[in-house]
């Protein structure tokens, strides 16, 4: 009895073995993908399952080409959490270490409609071809934000919903606000639909400021400057990032890049005068120096004079410099720094002066605030107003009537 209980027994497992044959190969089939819109599509180039998954994304255009433009590949969860991200290089970008299951694909470039693909990972090593759909003319133009200080000329502007332009604001609050968790959650949602644009880059980068990761904070500034070259922010970061780094000749193209695209604004200048400074460019430094107070009058003077006199010393200037450290430290009795520098420049020594024994002013001294979007006006927008004469008399009566009735125009 026992002799047939185990034979039925072996033979109910091949059998079922037999019948569950093309479950298996269906399951494996399954590893091949599913397209969720667009041409395209998935293959595996070995069958199998694997814990460590390879996935290289093809990104191709119109024609079925690789798409040669900066193009940002999410790959997402199916409950839509972002699991990882990459720039596509010259087409393509590859995700290593995947665990098996189902993921989103999402293709962003600029001047392209995004595309979404849903794969499944099983196997060692799987390709997924994403072609993207050029958008109509008539949309090119309006293809995203104009970005933090921007080619549109408007420092804050930004050309999307009124719904979207709210998030952004509240996430720039949140990083005001030392709650960068808080604005990673935001920045999520809005980051999977428009990962190229700048604004949100800069914001990402930002974020990642706050979290002490500054390689993947300089990655998200870069893809800013790619796509908005004129991104006063996020040349501002790279360039007072390369000064931190001791890296003064790769901070200059940043910075003279910011100077370009916000003639008005000093914080760049400023900075410069700690480049020359540091590659011992004095008479240039001095320049800078000079520029930045012209811009930015007492808010830059509160920082750039010490680095001024430290440059005109080192130029030889001593005269200068010593007077110019004695009318700071006169408005900034606390200015430690600025007082040593006139002790060792009031030193009996002979000449020539001993420029070497002074020390480069730091891009410390110059930490600015970050650049981040405001329903308010810029902080620096008394610099550009001229001064009211006084005895100027104002008539309030006629400015509401006017405003009143440019109003009922505007309605």
């Amino acid at each position: 009895m026992a002799s047939k209980a185990s034979r039925f027994l072996r033979w109910s497992g091949v059998l079922g073995a037999f019948l569950l044959l093309p479950l298996i190969s269906l399951a494996q089939g399954s590893g091949t993908g599913e397209q969720t819109g667009g041409p395209g599509g998935v293959q595996a180039t070995e069958s199998g399952p694997n814990l460590s998954s390879k996935l290289d994304v093809a990104v191709q255009d119109d024609n079925g080409g690789d798409l040669l433009l900066l193009a940002v590949v999410t790959l997402s969860t199916v409950e839509g959490k972002m699991h990882k991200q990459a720039n596509a290089e010259a087409g393509h970008a590859v995700f290593e270490d995947l665990a098996p299951g189902r993921y989103t694909i999402q293709v962003t470039a600029q001047g392209y409609d995004s595309a979404k693909q849903t794969i499944t990972v099983a196997g060692p090593h799987l390709i997924a071809n994403v072609r993207l759909h050029r958008k109509p003319n008539e949309d090119m133009e309006q293809a995203g934000f104009s970005g933090l200080g921007g080619s549109g000329g408007d420092l804050y502007g930004m050309t999307t919903a009124v719904a979207e332009q709210r998030q952004i604001l509240k996430i720039s609050q949140a990083l005001r606000d030392n709650k960068p968790q808080k604005a990673r959650m935001d920045l999520e949602k809005l980051y999977l639909d428009r990962s190229t644009e700048p604004t949100l880059n800069y914001l990402y980068g930002e974020y990642y400021k706050e979290m002490k990761d500054l390689p993947k904070a300089k990655l998200y500034w870069q893809r800013t400057v790619a796509v908005d070259a004129k991104n006063l922010g996020a040349l501002m970061e790279l360039g007072q990032t390369a000064l931190d780094e001791g890296k003064p000749a790769e901070a200059l193209p940043y910075l003279k890049r910011a100077a370009q695209a916000s003639p008005t604004t000093w914080h760049p200048h400023a900075l410069m005068v700690v480049a020359y400074s540091k590659l011992k460019q004095y008479p240039q430094a001095v320049e800078e120096a000079e520029r930045a107070l012209d811009l930015g009058h007492a808010q830059a003077a509160a920082v750039v004079q010490p680095a001024l006199a430290s440059s005109l010393a080192a130029e030889g200037n001593k005269e200068q410099a010593i007077q110019i450290l004695r009318d700071y430290t006169q408005e900034h009795p606390d200015a430690e720094d600025a007082k040593n520098l006139l002790t060792a420049l009031t030193q009996p020594f002979e000449a020539p002066w001993p420029a070497a024994n002074l020390s480069d002013p730091s891009a410390s001294a110059f930490d600015f605030d970050p650049m981040l979007p405001s329903a308010w006006i810029p902080s620096n927008v008394d610099d550009k107003v001229p001064p009211v004469e006084p005895g100027v008399p104002c008539s309030l009566d006629t400015v509401l009537s006017k405003a009143s009735k440019r109003m009922t125009e505007l309605v």
